[in-house]
Order: C-alpha cells, then structure tokens, then sequence
C-alpha cells in the first residue's frame, strides 16, 4: 500500500508539478538574443548550491536516484544510454550496479569530479557502467556504427552508435543531452575560478584535448528540435532545482537554443604555419596563402600585426595571400627568419597566429628548385585532384574549419566523396616543415 500511495505521488508530481517555473525567474532574460541572452542566463543560473561528488550525507547520487527515479518502478533508476531501468540502489557495487555519467565529459575542460562542473547535476545521469566507459569522452556527433555491449545489442528503443570519435546517443535522449552540453556551456564562463566551457562546431585534430570545449554544434542543434523536451525532463529539471535552486533554462525555454545559438558569432580558427622562400626574392613574390576559417562562414580579413621588420611582407587582407613587398629585408645574414604575428577576423571577433617565413641562402637553391616542381590541378575540381610532388614530399588535404582529412604522397587523389565547397592543401618537405599551401575549390 505504502509503494502505491508514493507511485501516486509520483505521478502526480510529474502531471502537475514540472511546470511550475518561478514567477520572474527569468525576467531579466526578456527581449534579449545572441550573447547578451546567454549572459543574462549565466547570471540567473550561476552561484548554484553545490553538493560533494560522493559523501556520507546528501551528494550526486541521492540527487541523482530522485531526479532520474523510473516513474514506473520507484525502486529503479532510468539509464540514458539505454534507457534501462535498473535498481536505484545499487550504486556501483563493485561494477555490477551503474554510475554517473558526466554527459559534458569531465575530461573536456579537466574539471574532475570536483564541486561545480564535476558534481552539477543538470549533467550527471545514470548510466550502465559498460556503455559509460564506451562512450569516454566522445564527442557527440551523427554516427551510424552500431554499440555492442558485451557481445550483445543494445535494444532498437535504446539505441545508441559511435566511431574512433563520435557517440550518438538513442533518439528518446539526443535532445536531452543536447540541452544538457548547452546548460553546461552556459553556467560555467571561467568565473571564479570555474572553467569557461564553449560549445564548438568542428572536431579538434587533438582528440585528447583538455580543452573546455564540447563538439558538435550542428548535430546538438539539429537534436534539440528532432527530440523535445518531455515529462520526464521537465520532472527532472524540478528536483535538480529543488536541491540546487538553478534551472536549465533550454528545457523551461527550448526556444532559447535557437535565439543564442543562431545569433551566435564564434571565433574564427587560424593556425601557426611555416613558409620557405628565397633570400632577396622579387617584390611579389608568393609566399604562401595562410589557413584560416571561421564557424559561422562570414568573411575573413588578414592584417599583420608585428615582426613585418621593414615591411618585408605584405597580405592580400581579403585571401590572406602573403606576398614579397620590400626585396631588400630579405638578408639572410640579418634576419634568416621572420616570426610574423597575423590576425584574422570576421568582423567582431578575431584569432591571431605566428606566421614563420624561412629564407634560404642563395646556395640554398636546390630547395626553392624543389618548391618549383609542385603543382596542385585542375582548381576547381570535381572527381580528382593531381599533385606532383618532388620525393618525399607529402600533401595534406585540410577541411576549412581545420580538420585533417588526409595525408598523401600520391599524385592522383579521388576527392568525389567531399562535399562541395573551400579546402586547403598544404605541402611539407621531407623535414615536415610547411612550405606551400594553396585553396582549392571542390565542386
């Protein structure tokens, strides 16, 4: 009788009691878009009541056994990945019960399980130990490989896929998980001494970054509209407000996903790159053409901002094609390198890298002969791309938001699997040092 009569409060509080946001709670939110909205969140959600990762008295998991409780079986807990229900008090024990997942991986940012990120509950969920462990610290993203856990597969309603990088979580969770990283990416700025967490919309060449970042910004909004919030999340919402007293704002508002994030100008990305040309080599001379992109595909400018010494380079400001300007700074003898500071920017926000232009003594020539032998055609292309190298020379095919595609020495490569638009090939010396990059256009 006792277990039907709280069964009965259960479901009532899921009925009617998730939707009671508190008047004014976001009031001071209103009207607003863009980065002043996700400011005006972070400071209706920020300074929430922290409790310890694991404690004698009330911690993550207490919190954790009420906010996820299976509303059909009040003993058990739901499982995100799976969707299993499985007995809320078996915490752990000893690998046969389950644990918590860190949905924003701990490791994205090196927060731990310490009081804040590492315990703030609107990301923890129970999850089974095994499939936890399999997703590690994937990013999320669309994949189409089917997880196996332990030799068998996870049920149709409960499933989940991953590559060597990815996790795609079951279709009843991707939005729930989408509004989780976006939470996260909203509470925690890099405020006293919290770590400033930011959604990204490409996947790091380092995969085992510590960066506070978490990827991919397009499947995650694509998977807040594909699964809406429900009862269950909302209820959720409740309970971790109960002990926390602080709110996922995308779960009581999931239309502010899209007026931060559509309105939401990121970065643009650049990287440190190398170039090699000859001493004294003639005004206009092509240096190089520097790798740049930006997330939200506005426009880029390029400008120099130190080590030009003597304004030896000048940079196309809207193709940031570096070119020889004044001939006679280019002594080897005085000045074999140039360490050029270059910014790029989109129009309100920017990047800056350090350009490195070798130069190569006149008795050097065979290298700059060398240089000559590249060639990169037809551009644009459609099914292939040739590339005559010299020997021992590689070419790297490079996406525009900074992803490694490929790496090469042959002289035919079949690109018809790429989508059409900008990539970049760069072209390295049998010492690995950049010597030439050029953009391409796939068709």
């Amino acid at each position: 009788m006792k277990k039907t009569f709280t069964l009965f409060l259960l479901i009532l509080f899921v009925t009617i009691g998730f939707a009671q946001i508190p008047t004014g709670y976001y009031n001071n939110a209103e009207g607003l878009q863009g980065e002043e909205l996700k400011t005006a969140l972070y400071n209706i959600i920020k300074g929430h009541t922290e409790y310890p990762y694991t404690d004698s008295g009330t911690d993550t998991w207490d919190i954790l056994k009420e906010s996820d409780r299976d509303p059909n079986n009040s003993e058990n807990v739901i499982l995100i990945y799976t969707g299993w229900s499985v007995n809320a008090a078996q915490e752990y024990n000893s690998g046969a019960g389950w644990n918590r997942e860190h949905v924003w991986a701990k490791s994205r940012g090196d927060f731990g399980t310490s009081e804040g990120p590492g315990t703030d509950c609107h990301h923890l969920r129970p999850a089974d130990i095994s499939v936890n462990s399999a997703r590690n610290n994937r990013w999320f993203n669309y994949c189409s490989e089917i997880y196996y856990d332990n030799g068998g597969t996870i049920p149709t309603e409960s499933y989940t896929s991953y590559t060597d990088w990815y996790w795609q979580p079951r279709d009843a969770v991707k939005g729930d998980v989408a509004r989780m990283i976006f939470y996260m990416a909203t509470r925690y700025e890099g405020e006293n001494g919290e770590p400033d967490l930011e959604v990204i919309n490409y996947i790091p060449s380092d995969n085992d970054t510590k960066e506070p970042i978490h990827a991919k910004l397009d499947a995650l909004l694509a998977w807040s509209e594909e699964d809406p919030v429900d009862d269950f999340e909302r209820n959720r919402n409740e309970v971790v407000y109960s002990y926390q007293h602080n709110r996922n704002p995308f779960i009581d508002h999931p239309e502010y996903v899209a007026a931060i994030y559509e309105n939401l100008n990121s970065n643009p990305v650049i990287e440190d790159q190398e170039f090699e040309i000859l001493e004294n080599s003639s005004a206009g001379t092509e240096v190089g053409t520097i790798i740049a992109s930006d997330p939200d595909n506005n426009d880029l400018s390029f400008n120099i901002l130190s080590g030009n010494t003597d304004n030896a380079f000048s940079i196309n400001a809207s193709t940031g094609l570096l070119i020889v300007n004044n001939t006679n700074a280019l002594n080897y003898e005085t000045t074999p390198c140039f360490d050029l500071s270059v910014n790029v920017s989109d129009g309100s926000l920017d990047a800056t890298a350090t350009i490195t232009v070798n130069l190569t003594t006149t008795t050097g020539t065979e290298s700059i002969a060398l240089n000559s032998k590249i060639k990169i055609f037809p551009n644009p292309t459609e099914d292939v791309l040739n590339i005559e190298l010299p020997k021992n020379y590689t070419a790297e095919i490079i996406s525009i938001i900074g992803e490694r595609l490929l790496i090469t020495k042959e002289k035919s490569v079949d690109i018809k699997g790429f989508e059409s638009g900008v990539y970049f090939v760069i072209i390295k010396d049998l010492n690995g040092q950049t010597i030439q990059s050029k953009k391409i256009i796939k068709k």
